[in-house]
């Protein structure tokens, strides 16, 4: 029996005007979230057109995320923030999981941590774009400073 927090791993096929499960299927627990998302990335890297085939649903999907965007730009004054890893790590949290109690959940704290390499670097940037979402970037605080000093990028290690 699939729980209402788990994962239906199926083929979906159209028949007439409505959809059907095709094939086999695999149920996944809400714990194996990691599995669930890592199929999920595969397959949109594999085969991308698939996730983009219908026209109102991804327009739906640009309006939903021009939404977020107005909300992230509203929470924290701008479309991007920037700072060490664990605050932004914080910040983030707070921003999608905006209530207290919800927010100790360690299985929900975990799924909104930042990955092992962003969390040892100098700086994150954390970006919201209209279109494409969000997106973190990894000592983006040494890039907004060459931009500021271009002598800054004098020092090897800056300019990789």
């Amino acid at each position: 029996m699939l729980s209402s927090r788990g994962f239906l791993i199926s083929r979906v096929v159209p028949v007439l005007d409505a959809w059907m499960l095709s094939g086999p299927q695999q149920i996944l627990e809400s714990s194996e979230y990691r599995v669930a998302y890592g199929l999920a990335a595969e397959m949109a890297q594999s085969a991308p057109r698939l996730f983009f085939r219908n026209p109102d649903n991804l327009n739906k999907a640009y309006e939903i995320e021009k939404e977020r965007h107005a909300q992230f730009a509203e929470h924290f004054g701008a479309p991007w923030i920037v700072g060490p890893a664990r605050e932004i790590e914080n910040r983030f949290r707070a921003f999608m999981l905006p209530n207290s109690a919800t927010n100790n959940s360690a299985s929900l704290r975990e799924m909104f941590s930042l990955p092992h390499h962003l969390r040892m670097a100098k700086t994150v940037g954390m970006i919201h774009d209209p279109r494409e979402g969000l997106y973190f970037l990894e000592d983006f605080g040494v890039f907004l400073a060459a931009l500021h000093n271009p002598a800054y990028v004098d020092n090897s290690n800056t300019r990789e």
